[in-house]
């Protein structure tokens, strides 16, 4: 049987453009959830139907949501801020190996999870993906 080919997600870096064509790479990123490409379907189903079965075509795609999970810290909660306030910006995630998705999408929420005693502060970015994101393999 052959060995898997699988890469584990260390290594993996979330950018937004901060200059025409120049990425900069968020601090501390402890996961991302990429875009997930999706495309609605609108019922069809008619009388004649082939033996009472629903039909459907295929409508619009939706790139969905991505988010983003850091540590706290102090410089990147004043840039989520920011980016939360710019409106629509440009995103890229590479991959180790260099495979990348970039994508253009509107901050939504900026967020902390509970502050416990005992753990450290994690805080997210959501993004709504708006337009075709493109995977690039490398």
């Amino acid at each position: 049987m052959a060995a898997s080919a699988s890469v584990n997600g260390f290594g993996t870096i979330f950018a937004y453009e901060s200059a025409t064509s120049v990425f900069t790479a968020l601090a501390e990123v402890l996961s991302v959830t990429p875009p997930s490409l999706n495309v609605e379907t609108a019922e069809t189903t008619h009388m004649g139907s082939d033996d009472g079965y629903r039909e459907y075509i295929a409508t619009l795609k939706d790139g969905g949501e991505v988010t983003v999970n850091l540590n706290y810290v102090e410089a990147s909660a004043t840039l989520l801020q920011t980016l939360i306030n710019a409106g629509i910006e440009t995103f890229k995630i590479t991959f180790p190996g260099s495979s990348t998705f970039t994508f253009t999408g509107i901050p939504t929420a900026f967020a902390f999870d509970d502050v416990v005693i005992d753990d450290k502060i994690v805080m997210s970015l959501t993004i709504k993906v708006t337009g075709k994101p493109t995977y690039l393999a490398v």
